[in-house]
């Protein structure tokens, strides 16, 4: 039979490349079976990529060989001739070079040079197929307002992490059509989980059960449709993100990204353990951009910060932390991607096994589907009357009988009201006028009593502070009534901390309670800076566009104690360190919350809201002496 076989491989009509198989694979005698099917199967495969080399070569195509220090073989003719060139293994390569007339002078290309480097002997060979993945089964015609049923889940972490959030996230599932099971078991489908770390996460793995995280059932919330994972952080963070995060020692910057894109790429920062910041310094460590353009990026090249595309950070968030210091790999050097989050799915094949088979609903399920189609309006309706927006109780006419007396009619401002709209009609049919500019107005109104940024401002120059009810009530009276009854008199913040408003309205030093003071405020603080800079001046303090030197703010601090102040938050510590070397401080550095909290309660509050750990608490001590 071997010797039968070894014959075949001799006749007439096969290609002469065949010749060459013969001596590279070799000659052991005597042949198992197996290796005779894998020779019949390599012959198959010789016959045809000698035939197509023929018939590239007979139509004009040509072979240019690579000179001294190329890495690559260039076709020229179209794309396709690349194509079929590009065949993997030794045997393949040095056929086609037999099979090339011998007025061309050839060289068996050595290797090929990819983004990870030099690979010996590897040519460029065409992109696998993309593996298909799937939510339901694509037979499946489901209603939006069902997209999760056949979908049960488990959640895992998420209560260590959000749990004033998972009641929330609970109703949603069952909202769509979802189950959740409180013990996970083989009815599980989904575990909703952060990071690949938990037992139940590493035994649903082992069961081919989905394992996604927060993000995505937001993301598929909100398009209404049961996706495969398409980003980063679509995926449970690898194990190692349980306890130390990659980027931990990284200050981030990005350039380009606008919208939701700008929030996603500002997350995908966070879990990863950098600072992020909207603004690019010398302290920042890698700036990704959407597109090579713009100040930032030039900046970046001058500083020499390295510059990379998203698709680094979307790497590094499912774990492939190799590529953490190669900025210059060619696959992070692409820019303007179409989608700039996108998993490299040959990276996580654990996680995206289980997409590759579809949900099947049960019979349950249809009924449960059927039903909702037969009786979709009173579904429908009692989501809308969920939905619709809050209305005050204001006339539709409102007639006006008694004008304000004086020539200072009220102004007002809104904050936290519920009907907008509603109210301003109140007030302009009363014969008041509605201000933007908390400078301007005489009354805030407010519909829910909490701590905003306009309420710190205007109470700096308000008279009163009155609940939405006031107006309703005017306007049903059709004229403005007493403030009286309608002042609010305490502000909560928690549980624990409420703000007498009284004590504010009525102190005699509201407008100037910072006066002589000189403020340095971050640029990436919480509330915003321009917040911050409105309460500021609201009460007399001034805030300085650039930070005073090392040594000039020492001197300020030496001979005024107090009078030039900082306000940061943690992502922009790094702007503040050199002036906390060796815990000693040059000058108060504190909080948003002092800034808030003083105008509130009407009093300085440095030490209460110092950065302690910026400077290792030493400020009190320092001040004592």
């Amino acid at each position: 039979m071997t010797q039968q076989h070894n014959a075949a491989l001799q006749q007439p009509g096969i290609p002469p490349g065949t010749q060459l198989l013969q001596s590279v694979v070799g000659n052991a005698q005597p042949r198992t079976p197996q290796e005779l099917m894998m020779l019949q199967q390599q012959q198959l495969q010789l016959r045809r990529s000698g035939a197509v080399l023929q018939t590239q070569l007979s139509s004009g195509g040509h072979v240019v060989t690579p000179g001294a220090g190329q890495q690559q073989i260039v076709v020229a003719g179209s794309q396709q001739h690349t194509q079929h060139l590009g065949i993997a293994g030794g045997v393949q390569q040095q056929i086609a070079v037999a099979q090339i007339p011998q007025t061309q002078p050839v060289q068996t290309p050595q290797g090929v040079m990819t983004p990870a480097g030099f690979i010996q002997g590897r040519p460029n060979m065409p992109p696998p197929a993309r593996p298909q993945f799937y939510g339901h089964n694509p037979n499946l015609k489901l209603p939006p307002d069902l997209f999760l049923v056949g979908c049960t889940f488990y959640i895992v972490e998420y209560d260590e992490t959000d749990a004033d959030e998972l009641p929330i996230w609970m109703e949603t599932i069952r909202q769509f059509g979802g189950d959740i099971e409180r013990v996970y078991c083989q009815r599980v489908t989904h575990v909703l989980c952060r990071t690949q770390r938990h037992g139940v996460v590493m035994q649903a793995l082992r069961d081919s059960k989905r394992c996604i995280t927060a993000y995505w059932l937001s993301d598929i919330c909100f398009k209404k449709q049961l996706l495969p994972p398409w980003q980063a952080l679509h995926l449970p963070f690898p194990s190692q993100f349980g306890y130390q995060k990659p980027l931990e020692r990284h200050i981030i910057s990005t350039y380009g990204f606008e919208g939701e894109e700008s929030f996603r790429i500002k997350q995908m920062v966070e879990e990863c353990g950098a600072i992020y910041t909207s603004y690019l310094s010398k302290h920042n460590t890698v700036l990704i951009c959407k597109k090579p353009e713009g100040d930032k990026y030039i900046a970046a090249k001058e500083w020499n910060i390295p510059v990379v595309n998203s698709i680094w950070l979307a790497d590094i968030c499912i774990g492939n932390l190799s590529g953490m210091s190669q900025y210059e790999n060619q696959k992070y050097q692409q820019y303007s991607l179409v989608a700039p989050f996108r998993i490299d799915y040959p990276l996580v094949p654990q996680l995206m096994s289980a997409w590759k088979a579809p949900i099947n609903l049960t019979q349950e399920a249809h009924e449960r589907v059927k039903r909702s189609l037969a009786e979709p309006f009173p579904e429908q309706k009692a989501k809308r009357q969920k939905i619709s927006p809050y209305q005050e109780e204001i006339p539709e006419n409102i007639v006006c009988i008694e004008y304000p007396q004086n020539d200072k009619p009220p102004k007002v401002i809104f904050s936290q009201v519920a009907d907008p709209e509603s109210l301003k009609k109140a007030v302009l049919s009363l014969g008041g006028i509605v201000v933007e500019n908390p400078e301007e107005a005489t009354f805030l109104v407010m519909t829910r009593e909490s701590r905003t940024c306009k309420l710190i401002q205007a109470v700096c120059h308000v008279n009163y502070v009155l609940k939405s009810t006031w107006l309703v009530d005017s306007a049903k009276a059709g004229r403005f009534l007493s403030p009286e009854p309608y002042k609010i008199q305490y502000i909560p913040v928690d549980e624990n901390l409420k703000f007498h408003l009284d004590t504010v309205l009525h102190s005699s030093v509201r407008n100037t309670l910072f006066a002589g003071k000189h403020f340095f405020v971050t640029p990436d603080v919480f509330p915003s800076r321009t917040e911050i800079v409105r309460m500021i001046e609201a009460s007399g303090g001034k805030v300085e566009v650039k930070r005073r030197t090392s040594q000039a703010i020492a001197d300020t601090h030496a001979q005024s104690p107090e009078s030039y102040i900082i306000v940061t938050c943690p992502n922009d510590m790094h702007l503040c360190v050199d002036l906390t070397r060796q815990g000693i401080p040059k000058c108060p550095i504190v909080s948003t919350e002092f800034v808030m909290s003083s105008i509130l309660k009407q009093k300085l509050e440095i030490e209460p809201n110092l950065i302690n750990y910026l400077y290792n608490n030493n400020y009190a001590s320092t001040k004592s002496k």
